[in-house]
């Protein structure tokens, strides 16, 4: 990574009654609240040019 790398912090969280995957924080904690599920959460880096 250098100066001229732009980086971008993103999720990922899958759950782990239902298998349903989501890319956004909201809906996963909505999914979450709704059903009472558990969910795995991934946190990653995106970097680009």
């Amino acid at each position: 990574m250098n100066a001229f790398d732009k980086s971008t912090r993103k999720q990922t969280s899958w759950c782990l009654d239902c298998d349903k995957v989501f890319d956004t924080k909201l809906d996963a904690e909505i999914h979450k609240e709704n059903l009472n599920h558990r969910l795995k959460i991934t946190e990653f880096w995106t970097i680009s040019r």
